[in-house]
């Protein structure tokens, strides 16, 4: 039984000013948390090796081989460059607009989940400040900025927007997980859901060939869409995907149903009555009577 028991569900298509408006007022919040948690260095730095010795005792530290693989390949190394700074916005933004546009109940159902996820995500950026595989002064390669200075880590062409300590958990993953989740309910071919499931795991890649993201970054990202998803059955009582095309399914069948009546009709006057010596056919839809041949067994006149 959710907890919020009194929250309406509708199944409408929302106000499109206002979830612009929600939209702006979410992003304004993500940037400011970001930009404001706690970014001091030491506390960064101590985060990001307790994270290394939990992967190296589970022996999940991939991230220094992978980073100079990705770092000496040309092509792998642009197109990583180019997937990470390009697909974190343009994807989620993308699938929230066709969810809006086609398939508003739906739309409705995904967006609270991915909503709860990116405050979890806020919360964890907070009080966990982590310092990035590139910013930790171990010999990673920045793929995207090169070398930086690591005692002013705000320099440059690294940004000046964002907290470079924000990396627990990794939102990369969180939201492409979250698409990947959605493609793989609401596509309709299976080659679309393949493509769906393999975004997040893109992705996992790319965080880690950049040097941006550790691991367990990307398991943290995972974590957060879970709970969301969570959250919002908790909370609100949805789990499943609702059926957009319920009403459209119910015409259908009262549609066909109709017309095997109308057959069942057609077929009824076009058979003979019990007694009646001919069958009825139907000209500009008026029954009419069809005489009977007669029989060509009949008995010979007596006369003959």
């Amino acid at each position: 039984m959710p907890l919020l028991r009194f929250v309406r569900r509708p199944l409408s298509r929302p106000n499109l000013l206002l979830e612009l408006m929600f939209i702006r007022v979410g992003y304004f919040a993500y940037s400011w948390i970001r930009a404001h948690a706690p970014d001091e260095r030491g506390i960064a730095e101590g985060h990001g090796h307790q994270v290394l010795s939990i992967e190296s005792f589970l022996h999940i530290d991939i991230e220094h081989w992978f980073n100079l693989l990705v770092a000496d390949t040309p092509w792998l190394r642009d197109g990583m460059n180019w997937y990470y700074s390009t697909f974190h916005f343009l994807i989620p933004l993308s699938l929230l607009g066709w969810l809006y546009l086609r398939r508003p109940a739906t739309y409705r159902w995904a967006r609270t989940p991915l909503a709860f996820a990116t405050l979890l995500a806020l919360v964890g950026f907070w009080l966990y400040p982590l310092a990035p595989p590139r910013l930790m002064g171990l010999g990673y390669v920045d793929t995207a900025h090169g070398p930086q200075d690591l005692n002013n880590p705000d320099f440059g062409a690294l940004t000046k927007l964002s907290n470079q300590y924000a990396a627990m958990p990794s939102l990369h993953v969180g939201w492409s997980l979250w698409c990947g989740v959605v493609i793989a309910l609401v596509a309709p071919y299976l080659w679309m859901k393949i493509l769906g499931m393999l975004y997040p795991l893109l992705t996992v890649a790319v965080i880690v060939g950049t040097a941006n993201h550790y691991v367990l970054d990307a398991v943290g990202g995972a974590a957060v869409v879970a709970a969301g998803f969570g959250l919002q059955y908790v909370l609100l009582g949805v789990g499943r995907k609702p059926a957009e095309e319920a009403n459209g399914s119910v015409t259908a069948m009262l549609s066909a149903g109709a017309r095997g009546v109308r057959e069942r009709a057609r077929a009824l006057v076009r058979r003979p009555r019990a007694g009646e010596p001919g069958e009825t056919s139907q000209v500009a839809g008026v029954p009419q009577a069809v005489p009977q041949e007669k029989d060509a067994a009949e008995p010979a006149d007596a006369s003959r």
